[in-house]
């Protein structure tokens, strides 16, 4: 898997939301950057914990930047996973792993919004 920032596809003039959940003991760092505005760095550490919960608009923009690292090292990032849940809405989740264990769960990161 890459490491680093992942790039996905978003819909212009949207609002996008974000849940993020770490199963690390290492602090996870989520930063998201659209339409040249940052988003984050959002922290957490722990099982099964919510650290980021929050919304952004892309604008004009049709991707979206996420990096996640932990000690501050860029983490393995899976490809990002794209569904339409019960055609009502857009789900895209990516997971990573801090190089541990190798359980791919260290961070989930989750962006949804309605399809139409």
């Amino acid at each position: 898997m890459a490491s680093g920032p992942v790039t996905v596809n978003v819909p212009v003039n949207a609002t996008i939301a974000v849940n993020a959940i770490t199963n690390a003991a290492y602090t996870q760092n989520l930063t998201i950057v659209c339409g040249g505005k940052t988003y984050g760095p959002f922290q957490g550490s722990g099982t099964n914990k919510v650290y980021a919960n929050f919304t952004f608009e892309t604008g004009s923009s049709s991707t979206a930047s996420i990096t996640i690292t932990a000690n501050n090292v860029n983490e393995q990032v899976s490809p990002p996973y794209q569904f339409v849940v019960q055609s009502a809405l857009n789900l895209i989740f990516v997971t990573t792993e801090d190089g541990n264990d190798q359980d791919w769960n260290d961070t989930i990161c989750m962006l949804y919004w309605p399809v139409g």
